[in-house]
């Protein structure tokens, strides 16, 4: 009696270990790895890189949004929303660890080479109202010193395509209102999307969202690939240009689905007359990709006389008539492989109850503006 006794109590205390083990991820330098509570065992995961190498990561809890408000008009508990715990130094326990409640963006980053997270899932009925939990971590570049008599070579990478299974765009995002998509954009950097300043506008009374990744997963409450962000600062454009900047609440995290488009810094003195785009759009849950010819000034002039609307050519381009694109979607122009965005799709017009449009905002006339409202460094410019 008393062996079998003993069996039961050996195999209670195999069970308990098992359930609070924490599942450990090893990273190497520069590498990316994303995950949501129904990928790790036990919704609890230790990341460790090589010594001396921190992480940077960022977390986003997506809440159905009446939910949201309706908590925090009645001051209740958000944790019953469900919650993330946070060790930066690593300690599994997480008696050091801070504690993100309902519907949430956070970053941070790691302060040695490990990091621990815990996601809880809301309790009860309550698990009905969130949409997903998904963290994403990276870890930082080599240790390795590089000889003070060597030459520095810049690493940037932007405008490219690492794994088109999974994006043939990895620049392109999505402006999201009350969770239905509205308007398009592009990555410019890891905290900025360059769009419509009509998304702008529109945006500052609705609840904004902005999707990067795997389109496939817009709709999904499990993402891979994919990233959500609150939108935490809207920046309308220069006068008389209308587009704008919308600053996410946390970081951007690059990987094979995420990248920076190029700003075309090198291109400022191309006229871009007779040169081919493709303005990419989102719509009905499909990627869309069109070629158009960019216009001569002298053409674009003439058309926009007959169609009684405005046009300068210093800051605008125009191509032939498209049905109306989503305000924000990039047009891209493509040299050596890579992408530039060197078009905002902003203006259109209508005849007979038919919306037309062919008017683009030169990026070129922007940069300087853009560099100035992000106090950005970090544009790669090739």
């Amino acid at each position: 009696m008393c062996s079998k006794i003993i069996v039961w109590f050996i195999l209670l205390v195999s069970l308990i270990d098992c359930q609070n083990a924490i599942e450990v991820i090893e990273l190497q330098p520069l590498e990316t790895y994303s995950f949501n509570i129904d990928s790790i065992q036990n919704g609890a995961i230790l990341l460790t890189a090589p010594q001396s190498i921190d992480m940077k990561f960022s977390c986003c809890i997506s809440i159905i949004w009446p939910v949201k408000y309706i908590f925090e008009m009645f001051g209740l508990d958000k944790c019953k929303l469900g919650s993330v715990l946070v060790s930066t130094s690593g300690n599994t326990n997480f008696t050091d660890a801070n504690k993100f409640c309902g519907d949430e963006n956070f970053q941070g980053c790691s302060t040695s080479n490990k990091l621990a997270l815990k996601i809880s899932k809301p309790k009860w009925f309550m698990s009905i109202f969130f949409r997903y939990y998904k963290c994403t971590a990276k870890a930082g570049g080599s240790t390795t010193t590089t000889p003070t008599n060597s030459t520095s070579v810049s690493n940037c990478s932007c405008g490219k395509t690492l794994n088109s299974s999974l994006s043939e765009y990895p620049y392109f995002a999505v402006v999201l209102f009350y969770d239905n998509p509205y308007c398009d954009a592009a990555i410019i950097s890891s905290s900025f999307v360059l769009t419509s300043v009509r998304c702008i506008n529109i945006a500052y009374s609705r609840q904004t969202t902005i999707f990067v990744g795997d389109l496939k997963e817009i709709r999904s409450a499990n993402l891979v690939y994919g990233q959500l962000f609150e939108a935490q600062l809207y920046i309308p454009g220069p006068e008389g240009i209308d587009v704008g900047l919308i600053k996410t609440a946390t970081e951007i995290i690059f990987n094979e689905a995420v990248q920076p488009i190029c700003l075309p810094f090198l291109l400022s003195n191309m006229t871009f007359e007779n040169e081919n785009v493709t303005a990419i759009n989102f719509f009905d849950n499909k990627m869309y990709a069109t070629d158009y010819q960019i216009l001569t000034n002298d053409i674009c002039s003439a058309t926009a006389a007959e169609k009684k609307y405005p046009f300068n050519s210093s800051v605008e381009l125009c191509v032939e008539e498209f049905s109306c694109l989503p305000f924000g979607a990039p047009a891209l122009y493509m040299s050596n492989n890579i992408a530039y965005d060197v078009g905002v799709i902003t203006s259109t017009y209508s005849e007979d109850n038919i919306c037309y449009g062919n008017v683009l905002k030169r990026v070129t006339a922007i940069l300087n503006w853009i560099e100035n409202e992000t106090n950005s460094t970090e544009f790669c410019k090739v």
